[in-house]
């Protein structure tokens, strides 16, 4: 055995040896037939005259074939004295539709083969006419399967509704990278799942499921987009024959080139899709399992005054639906109130393998009026998909009693400030105390005078141009801006200027987001009183500038110090 692996070695440093001399291949590409029916295995061949450190590129395939089965044979062999080698590349397909069918160019690595066409017809008999002496064909048997299919199968499925779609690939456990896709479409919203699943079967083979949530956008007959799989297959190299052909043809196992790529497709079914039932009166079409609204007051106190601005968070929750599909909200001023909504923001999640959605609208109320004012009650009509009939999402009506004017008292504020107070005091001593020091050591304070009179020589000396580099890229100081800035719309403004400077890959439009981007929750209460202040022009709000600031700060170191921690690697599609 020793003897055998020492043989192997010295072989392969000859054929790296020889191969580094090699500047070119040619490839060729070739099927088995002219001519195939639908359901036959077509073997397409690759063959290059150089080992190449490549894979072939099937991308063109993809619209016309499935790619079923693949295979890759590394060669070597000793020809007048030279050494040879060759990779051929064995690949079965299976055609998506019938008709001639042109294949362009197919590229591995720098070179291209010649343009291939083949006829593909609806009955199976074509390769049958070219089945070689010895009875037996040489399609391979189909190493790779993708197919999909509606669970559970429905035939009133409604606009808007959500489909459980499933999707099926059987390999034999060769594949180790890739993942589904789908062909674009304005007909469907399609949602991954995070649900996929892995299972042995009883013939070898393995079996992984993905599934996903579809939402249709129209009524009628609509196709459901093609699936794509693209990935690759790793074949393990056959030690046992490496001598199996003789010295002078040699089937040898290279450790480069042994992924090969599989490019599977499947063309989706088509699906009837029912309009919005004619009983159905809501303006807005939500077929869901369930739908609910809540809401919640965020106090600035334990009263409420006149003038005073009032903020509330309505929150609709929906499962079966996308927050892409939830209404928003109309509010109007009337006699009893100003009303101030702000633009809704929304996610949509899985959980258990479910979609759920969130949608969350912050409306400011100014009442007008003191004593009892009522909130009106709020009604979604949605329709169940689970027992067929529309149901209605309520928000209760809310009575808000207002007190004529004066400033509701709030114990926190008062203490925030008696502490400011008192920081600001222990400040002012330290300093005091510093003073003395340094008059105490005139040595010291000679020293900084010297240091001092450096700073201004320099400042003084320095080159124009250097200066004028400095003009010519001036540096927003956002955080200068935001402190400096009195009036309290804007303020908000630079804040939300920050926030973009800082968040470029978030969608930041409102105070609300930048909140959600510091995550801190001692500055997420200062933006509420921040936002009450906005609307309020008597001031009679818990707002205060200096607690604002040092939450902001605080909440902004933090934020530094946790996006240095982070890391991101990509983690692999199969564990």
């Amino acid at each position: 055995m020793i003897k055998k692996m020492k043989k192997y070695f010295v072989f392969l440093m000859a054929f790296g040896l020889f191969s580094a001399h090699e500047s070119f291949a040619t490839v060729t590409a070739s099927f088995n037939t002219n001519e195939a029916g639908i359901d036959e295995i077509i073997e397409l061949t690759i063959k290059s005259d150089s080992d190449l450190n490549a894979r072939p590129d099937l991308s063109g395939l993809q619209d016309d074939f499935s790619v079923v089965s693949t295979s890759v044979m590394h060669q070597n062999y000793v020809l007048n004295g030279n050494m040879k080698s060759s990779v051929t590349w064995k690949i079965g397909l299976k055609a998506l539709k019938t008709g001639k069918i042109n294949i362009a160019p197919l590229t591995v690595g720098n070179e291209k083969t010649k343009p291939l066409e083949i006829v593909v017809t609806d009955t199976p008999s074509s390769i049958s006419k070219n089945m070689p002496e010895d009875g037996q064909t040489q399609t391979p048997e189909p190493n790779y399967a993708l197919f999909a299919k509606l669970e559970p199968a429905k035939e009133d499925i409604y606009v808007g509704e959500q489909m459980r779609y499933v999707v099926t690939l059987i390999d034999d456990g060769s594949i180790e990278k890739g993942e589904p896709s789908f062909a674009p479409s304005t007909d469907f919203i399609i949602k991954s799942l995070d649900d996929t699943k892995i299972r042995q079967l009883a013939n070898s083979k393995r079996q992984i499921t993905f599934s996903y949530a579809m939402f249709p956008l129209k009524s009628g007959k609509l196709t459901i987009p093609t699936l794509y799989f693209k990935g690759y297959a790793y074949q393990k190299p056959d030690m046992e024959n490496f001598f199996g052909g003789g010295f002078f043809n040699v089937r040898m196992p290279s450790v480069f080139g042994l992924e090969t790529p599989v490019n599977l497709a499947f063309n989706g079914e088509q699906v009837n899709i029912k309009p919005v039932p004619s009983d159905y009166k809501g303006t807005w079409w939500l077929p869901a399992k369930n739908v609910e609204i809540k809401s919640s007051f965020i106090h600035t106190g334990q009263k409420l005054t006149l003038g005073a601005p009032v903020m509330r968070e309505i929150v609709i929750k929906a499962e079966g639906l996308t927050d892409t599909q939830l209404p928003e909200l109309s509010f109007e001023s009337n006699a009893d109130f100003s009303v101030y909504p702000e633009k809704p923001t929304g996610t949509t999640s899985v959980v258990d393998a479910k979609i759920q959605s969130v949608q969350k609208t912050i409306v400011t109320y100014i009442p007008h009026k003191s004593g009892e004012l009522v909130l009106d009650e709020i009604k979604i009509p949605w329709y169940d998909i689970n027992t067929h009939t529309i149901k209605e999402a309520v928000l209760p009506k809310e009575i808000l009693h207002i007190q004529g004017g004066g400033h509701p008292q709030n114990q926190a504020g008062d203490f925030q400030n008696a502490q400011n107070m008192q920081n600001e005091q222990k400040n002012d001593e330290k300093l005091q105390k510093f003073e003395k020091k340094v008059a105490l050591h005139p040595y010291l304070a000679a020293g900084l005078a010297f240091v001092l009179g450096m700073i201004l020589t320099y400042l003084f000396l320095k080159p124009k141009k250097e200066k004028e580099v400095i003009k010519k890229t001036p540096k927003i100081n956002y955080l200068k801006n935001i402190e400096r800035q009195k009036n309290l719309k804007k303020l908000r403004d630079e804040l939300i200027l920050w926030a973009k400077n800082e968040a470029q890959n978030q969608n930041i439009s409102n105070l609300n987001d930048v909140a959600s981007f510091l995550n801190n929750a001692d500055f997420d209460r200062q933006v509420k009183y921040l936002n009450a202040a906005i609307y309020d022009e008597k001031n009679n709000t818990d707002f205060e500038r200096k607690t604002f600031m040092k939450a902001f700060k605080k909440a902004v170191n933090e934020h530094k110090k946790q996006r240095g921690k982070q890391a991101s690697p990509i983690p692999p599609l199969y564990k």
